[in-house]
């Protein structure tokens, strides 16, 4: 039951997927011809048709059906269709910041404007640490082909990192919705941000754009910051062009986006960290209620990983310091590491690192097989070639490498290698012409 709890909450995310299904097929049928957004809308459900009937044709004995891979299109999205604690407490509040949000993420300029870094990196439990890099090469107008990261069964990416032949870099990290009216108005008549993401991906041509082609039949499912560059506008060693950078905010009910090149130019970077940024989007997701009620965890500025991307982010001026940035936890030894989610007498532990590992917690109450599974990072010129680097597995740069052994061993991990210990590599999307 996709590790759902009990049958009746199972049942529930079963019955919301199906109706959500049913809402784009029907508006499929009635507004393909005539609409080009359902025109968009039914392409991506006939390659999930297609992604279904492959699937049924060389599976054997082991197969999945419809349902099966509406769930795994949707895995991220519906951590927001589940139920929310009745009573927010320190520990309550921790357990569902953990289990809806995710990624840390960083827009670099190097020094004098000679490159420009996109890097990001995932939280998630460590049984999704199968992990793939996937090209599609579809050529069907705007961005013919994108390369990321991703899952096996998944259209999108699900991190989110994604390299676009627009020019397009796009990036996300997740922010919690505790605000309980916010969360109301999630229904299945809407497009899953999945499905969104892959159209917004498809068609934009600019930040801008991008958000006008995300933003239709808002589902308010796994609420992000998103973080779009313009990278084919990106020209070294000069000042960047206006509107090169834009961020936008989901909620339930609510996106909100601006141009923030300026900021970008001013700092030298852009940093995200499972925090709104918009006024708007704290007080509807009760981030800023958080923040009264819980301390400084639930602050954009004075949270931990805030504060340590403060401290670093500007010694990270090439590209393997942006990647040991990405990769980066001494929790042991860095004052910074304290007073997360515990609240202000917590002491140091591995979750408040840019690069979370649970699963070395000193408290067992705590310690889970959760935390940093990835990083992925391009240069400006890489991006534009749909080139990355990428790392599987935990971090290990200062810290043990994560096994499925001992304690870990009876943790969900088929197929995976018992040893997450793994280098960088590079990844390039093939550019070879695909005719059909």
């Amino acid at each position: 039951m996709f590790g759902y709890s009990n049958r009746t909450e199972y049942q529930k995310v079963k019955d919301f997927v199906v109706a959500n299904d049913a809402f784009a097929r029907s508006n499929i049928n009635r507004s393909a011809a005539s609409d080009e957004y359902w025109a968009e809308v039914a392409v991506l459900w006939a390659q999930l048709d297609g992604l279904v009937a492959g699937h049924a044709a060389s599976c054997g004995e082991l197969c999945i059906g419809l349902t099966e891979f509406l769930f795994l299109q949707a895995e991220q999205d519906l951590s927001s269709v589940q139920n929310i604690p009745s009573e927010w407490t320190y520990a309550s509040a921790a357990a569902y910041t953990r289990e809806t949000t995710h990624c840390s993420a960083i827009v670099k300029l190097a020094p004098n404007n000679s490159d420009l870094y996109m890097g990001h990196n995932t939280w998630t439990g460590y049984s999704s640490m199968l992990r793939v890099l996937k090209e599609y090469n579809l050529p069907l107008g705007g961005a013919d082909q994108v390369a990321h990261s991703a899952y096996f069964g998944n259209l999108y990416s699900g991190d989110d990192f994604y390299v676009l032949s627009s020019g397009l870099t796009v990036q996300e990290t997740t922010n919690s919705v505790y605000n309980k009216t916010s969360l109301e108005k999630i229904k299945p008549e809407s497009l899953f941000t999945w499905a969104r993401t892959v159209i917004a991906n498809r068609k934009a041509t600019d930040g801008a754009s991008w958000v006008k082609w995300f933003s239709p039949f808002n589902s308010g499912t796994i609420n992000n910051q998103w973080m779009i560059a313009e990278m084919h506008r990106f020209k070294a060693n000069e000042d960047l062009p206006d509107r090169f950078f834009t961020v936008a905010e989901q909620m339930p009910g609510s996106i909100v986006w601006s141009d923030l090149t300026e900021v970008l130019r001013a700092q030298g970077f852009w940093v995200s960290y499972n925090s709104p940024f918009f006024p708007e989007i704290r007080v509807i997701s009760g981030a800023d209620d958080m923040e009264k009620r819980f301390g400084d965890a639930y602050s954009y500025t004075r949270n931990p990983r805030a504060k340590i991307f403060a401290r670093d982010v500007r010694n990270a001026t090439d590209m393997a310091r942006v990647q040991r940035l990405l990769r980066y936890n001494d929790w042991q030894h860095d004052p910074l590491s304290a007073h997360g989610y515990g609240g202000p007498t917590e002491p140091n532990a591995p979750e408040n690192a840019i690069a979370a590992r649970y699963d070395l917690h000193p408290w067992a109450s705590e310690r889970k097989d959760f935390g940093n599974t990835d990083a992925k990072v391009c240069a400006a010129a890489d991006c534009l070639r749909l080139r990355f680097s990428a790392i599987s597995g935990p971090t290990a740069e200062d810290q043990p490498a994560f096994a499925w052994t001992g304690e870990w061993a009876s943790g969900a991990h088929l197929g995976h290698p018992t040893l997450f210990n793994f280098s960088w590599v590079d990844f390039e999307a093939d550019h070879q012409e695909i005719i059909i």
